[in-house]
């Protein structure tokens, strides 16, 4: 195939023309009826792959230089696309700051649905220490007042596993003692 477009686009070209054909020998097989309207596909092309071996067509289809189909992406879908990998990727750094800074399973767990498998794996690949055993010391007093209160300035932060690596940070309390201080107030504060 040749068609003054270099190299790569060649190949880019082949490749979106092989994915595109197998999914209509799929369509076409699997009797979809509905994907095959969608790309607007007449009898005639259907007769024809239905007849000519798959991996005829597959080689030849390599070797065919037209696009045979027009890309054009949704600008829509994309950026909708673009502000969900920015958000997962912001959470995914959130948790193994978390992580990094002692949160138990049990807390990592809540937040985020993470099983104890990608949990535990993730703990290691970041080489985070492993969380202590049995109950959380708490917090005197003075110092539980100081992470409330480092909390509640931090209100502007949605992410509450965020929230308490910076709390952590600022009180030098561990992130298990600032989850369970803040968890602690509040079910003070629902029960009164």
């Amino acid at each position: 195939m040749r068609t003054g477009l270099g190299v790569h686009t060649e190949q880019r070209v082949a490749f979106i023309n092989q994915t595109v054909i197998d999914a209509i020998i799929e369509a076409i097989v699997d009797n979809d009826g509905n994907f095959i309207r969608a790309l607007d596909i007449n009898n005639d092309i259907i007769e024809l792959l239905q007849t000519v071996p798959a991996t005829d067509i597959r080689k030849m289809i390599k070797r065919f230089g037209a696009q045979l189909i027009d890309v054009k992406l949704n600008q829509q879908a994309l950026a909708m696309f673009n502000a969900y990998v920015v958000n997962e990727s912001d959470n995914e750094q959130v948790t193994n700051r978390a992580i990094l800074a002692g949160a138990r399973f049990a807390i990592i767990s809540d937040m985020t649905g993470m099983g104890r498998y990608e949990y535990e794996e993730r703990r290691k690949l970041l080489d985070a220490r492993i969380p202590s055993r049995g109950r959380v010391e708490r917090l005197d007093e003075a110092t539980e007042h100081k992470v409330i209160q480092s909390w509640l300035s931090h209100s502007h932060e949605p992410k509450q596993l965020m929230r308490a690596c910076i709390v952590a940070d600022e009180t030098g309390a561990n992130f298990n003692q600032v989850w369970d201080a803040v968890q602690d107030v509040r079910a003070k504060a629902s029960v009164a």
